[in-house]
């Protein structure tokens, strides 16, 4: 493929285009070119079609109507007349963004932005295209950094729009997004439509000055231009400073991260004491990491986001819950933080019996996600499952001492008159905790094991006539252990939720041993 320009003649813009497309290797492929009808893309689909008519890509235009205006149609028309025009195939796609805005509970921009990304993304899947190309230009990029800037969104935000990008979405493979224009201005956009005899289509709502970007488009930056007649190129030596800056936290965390973070069943836990060891720009970034990891088709965390959430883990006290965008939230423990999917209510474990003449297979709804680090399931934070087997033995399970989800009891030590039960806390509950003198409230025990006031109820107790005899995954009651002498033994073990006890039926079966 050559590598040089198109023509000695070529347009500028045409020659920038060229190189940007070969610099990002998609001469010779098969693109999807975005189109609206405005200025810049059809300015960037002219110039498609000439590096296409030299045989160097090939091109399918891609139009979407969000339907927000009235006039959408008009432009869809348009789009549809150029492309055959040009000798290019297009697809059409349309979609109610308000409509679906509404009903989702979401932003009219980023709904549009999906949407038409979503459309995109089919459009290349459909004709094995290896990119979309748009036509964002260097206006384009000054006024998000500006954007940026006036949000407060850090350095991120000054990077600016990426030239070359992977987008993805819940069921839509990534899409590459590549801006080939970003060095071009939109003067130069307009004055090449102009040389090429064609009339863009005109949004109205771009010089609608209720808008924050036409504000800072039509009255910001003439403004400071007229300080720095340079200002793209400023802000683009900004930007690439920010992007070396950001990229220098990012490897430092990554460096630090296992001393940090450990993640239990998708949620990301940081240790508190080590949290306020990091550096600002390191929590920042940690807690865009996590946002990001647990939702990654969500939309990144703003800048407010981020600064209340570094001051709450810094000192708010246990039981804080902040909520985010997408469905996410952060918990504040006492020890540490939880970055997780934002929880329902959870209804407390309902009492159920545990009838000690069978093996019986039961669920214990969620287990108090803390009770959890160390183990080897740590799934059960999503649904355990209480496993009680009676055996005529006088040899206790040889794990039971060093296991908390394993316990053995002696029953003739409890009354056999009545069955077990499995509960969560009640008021006045007391036990005599193994590895500690005398009796203990279970209220106490949980509050030192600093299990978070929201999880307390979902922390299973099994109990009996006289009251707890283990506060499961924490300690049992040692009056009820089993002993080397003793004649008949209950082993009660709880385990990972199996996918077929997805209905979690409980399972009767003869103990066989």
């Amino acid at each position: 493929m050559p590598s040089q320009p198109l023509l000695q003649s070529a347009n500028p813009l045409v020659q920038e285009l060229h190189a940007r497309l070969q610099a990002t290797d998609l001469l010779g492929q098969h693109v999807v070119a975005a189109v609206s009808g405005g200025t810049d893309s059809l300015a960037l689909l002219l110039g498609l079609s000439e590096i296409n008519q030299a045989g160097l890509i090939a091109v399918q235009v891609a139009h979407f109507d969000h339907l927000l205006r009235t006039e959408s149609k008009e432009d869809a028309r348009y789009v549809l007349q150029v492309a055959s025009k040009l000798g290019l195939p297009i697809s059409l796609g349309s979609a109610d963004v308000e409509e679906i805005a509404r009903v989702e509970r979401r932003g009219i921009e980023e709904t549009a932005r999906r949407e038409r990304y979503r459309f995109l993304g089919e459009v290349c899947q459909a004709v094995g295209a290896a990119a979309v190309v748009t036509g964002h230009t260097a206006d384009d990029q000054v006024e998000t950094r500006l954007l940026h800037v006036v949000r407060g969104s850090g350095l991120h935000g000054l990077t600016g729009m990426a030239d070359d990008v992977r987008l993805a979405w819940p069921g839509v493979a990534p899409v590459r997004v590549v801006r080939p224009l970003l060095k071009v201005t939109r003067a130069a956009t307009e004055a090449f439509c102009r040389e090429r005899g064609m009339t863009p289509r005109e949004d109205p709502s771009n010089t609608d000055r209720r808008f924050s970007r036409n504000r800072l488009r039509h009255e910001v930056v003439p403004s400071l231009t007229t300080l720095n007649p340079r200002l793209a190129e400023s802000l683009d030596r900004l930007g690439q400073i920010a992007s070396d800056a950001e990229d220098f936290v990012e490897a430092e965390l990554d460096r630090r991260l296992s001393t940090v973070v450990s993640v239990v069943a998708g949620d990301w836990l940081i240790d508190r004491a080590a949290w306020r060891e990091l550096h600002p720009a390191l929590k920042r970034a940690l807690l865009r990491r996590a946002a990001a990891e647990i939702s990654p088709y969500a939309a990144p965390l703003t800048a407010g986001h981020v600064e209340e959430a570094m001051a709450a883990a810094d000192a708010a006290p246990a039981g804080t819950r902040l909520a985010w965008p997408d469905q996410r939230e952060l918990r504040i423990w006492h020890d540490r933080l939880v970055i997780a999917p934002s929880t329902e209510e959870v209804a407390p474990l309902a009492e159920q019996a545990v009838p000690i003449a069978h093996m019986l297979t039961i669920p214990l709804g969620p287990v108090a996600s803390v009770l959890l680090e160390g183990t080897a399931t740590p799934e059960m934070s999503r649904g355990g499952l209480l496993t009680a087997t009676f055996r005529h033995t006088d040899q206790r399970c040889a794990s039971s001492a060093s296991d908390r989800w394993h316990v053995d009891f002696d029953l003739a030590r409890l009354d056999s008159s009545a069955p077990l039960v499995i509960r969560t806390r009640r008021p006045g509950d007391r036990l005599a905790p193994v590895g500690m003198n005398g009796t203990k409230k279970v209220q106490d025990l949980l509050v030192d094991a600093h299990v978070p006031r929201e999880q307390r109820d979902w922390v299973p107790i099994l109990a009996g006539t006289s009251g707890p005899i283990w506060v499961i995954g924490l300690r049992p009651d040692r009056r009820f252990l089993a002993t080397e002498n003793c004649r008949e033994v209950l082993c009660a073990t709880v385990g990972l939720a199996r996918p077929h006890d997805h209905h979690f039926a409980e399972e009767l079966v003869r103990c066989t041993t």
